[in-house]
């Protein structure tokens, strides 16, 4: 007996979950029944904004399809663009390249300079000394042909006193 009070129980528990269902959901049903007497109030409207819109979209679509074709017009350029960057870069690094191995020739030409210019120098002043060793040398015998002039003039003067001397 128990068995059946219990049974009676669930039954009951669930008879009553399942009005407390029922009415729920006739309560639901009573509010999509407001919605959709709403959207059928709402759909002449919707037709026409659907029929705006797609006239919209109709108008748009040249636009879209210009600027589509601008776009790819414009990717084509960076791709010239980018190219042509490229190509420069390129310029730039063997104008670098060429710049470096400049600036190592122009080293080396600086370092073959000194050396010239202290051999240059050298010689020069080898040459001064050269110069001034002949300066004394033309001086010496400068004074040695006055000397010898002086001394040709006194031989002269006795070879004529002599000679005078010899006719008298």
């Amino acid at each position: 007996m128990d068995d059946l009070i219990a049974q009676k129980k669930l039954a009951e528990e669930q008879l009553n979950f399942l009005a407390n269902k029922v009415s729920d959901l006739k309560q639901e049903n009573v509010g999509m029944e407001a919605e959709n007497q709403r959207l059928a109030a709402e759909g002449p409207a919707l037709q026409q904004k659907y029929a705006e819109f797609k006239a919209k979209v109709a108008e748009l679509e040249p636009v879209k399809s210009s600027l589509e074709d601008k776009v790819k017009e414009m990717e084509g350029i960076l791709v010239d663009v980018t190219k042509k960057r490229d190509e420069v870069m390129g310029e730039i690094d063997r104008a670098r390249v060429e710049m470096t191995s400049l600036n190592e020739e122009i080293e080396k030409l600086k370092v073959q300079r000194s050396a010239l210019v202290a051999d240059r120098d050298g010689r020069v002043k080898l040459m001064d000394e050269r110069q001034a060793l002949l300066d004394a040398n033309f001086k010496s015998v400068e004074d040695f042909k006055h000397e010898l002039e002086a001394k040709e003039g006194a031989l002269n003067k006795r070879e004529q006193i002599f000679i005078l001397q010899s006719r008298s």
